[in-house]
Formats: C-alpha cells, structure tokens, sequence
C-alpha cells in the first residue's frame, strides 16, 4: 500500500498541476502539501478538499480504498447529448455543420467503436 504522500504525487502529476496549484485548490499552504508529499505527514484534516483539488476519491486518497477516480455518472444517454449537440451545431459555421452532422449519424447507428473509428469511417466515405 501506497503512503498518503505517494497518492497525493500520483493524482498531482496525473493531473498536471503543481504543489502551488494544488495547495491552492484545497485551501493549504504549500510547505504543507509539501510536507504530505515528503511522507511528513501521514495524514491531514483537509482530505476532502485535497481530495477534490486532486480529482480524486477521498476514500482512494486517505486510504487508498476502492477506485481513485469515482465512475462516470450517465445522467443521459449518448443520443440525447449528441442531440443537444446538433441543436448547437444547427445554430453554427454552416461549414462544419454537415460534418458534424454525419458524425453524429455515423456514431449513432453504430455507438460502439471508437471516436477514432468513426471519424476514420467519415473520411473514407
């Protein structure tokens, strides 16, 4: 098991941010971030907030259990967002709008393959 210290460096870099950034984000010092990432401290009352500067489960983080990242929620399905997308589209650069809508095509009747995939079917069509 991974110390606290290791955890914060991993979700930090992960992240791509700095010790500044992130003692900022979760409202500590950086001596004290620092402090965490030394192994100085084996834990800290502001793991919550750490936790969410980070992007990161605070149960991963304090105690390294379950996921360190919480799972996406689908509070909509894949044809409404991409709905809501054309209604953006629609209003647009009428260059790109047939482009776009032939993606959004593509990739509804066949939701399973990759962005990628989809954009290189498009291509080749």
């Amino acid at each position: 098991m991974r110390t606290l210290g290791e955890r914060v460096v991993i979700a930090r870099k992960a992240k791509g941010m700095t010790q500044g950034q992130v003692a900022m984000a979760a409202g500590m010092t950086q001596t004290m971030l620092s402090r965490i990432e030394r192994g100085e401290a084996q834990s800290t009352k502001d793991i919550v907030s750490l936790a969410g500067a980070l992007g990161v489960r605070p149960e991963w983080l304090d105690r390294e259990e379950g996921e360190m990242y919480a799972p996406m929620e689908r509070s909509r399905g894949i044809k409404e967002a991409l709905d809501e997308v054309a209604s953006a589209v629609a209003r647009s650069d009428p260059l790109i709008r047939d482009d776009v809508y032939r993606f959004i095509n593509l990739y509804i009747k066949n939701p399973s393959p990759k962005i990628a995939d989809v954009l290189k079917t498009m291509v080749n069509v």
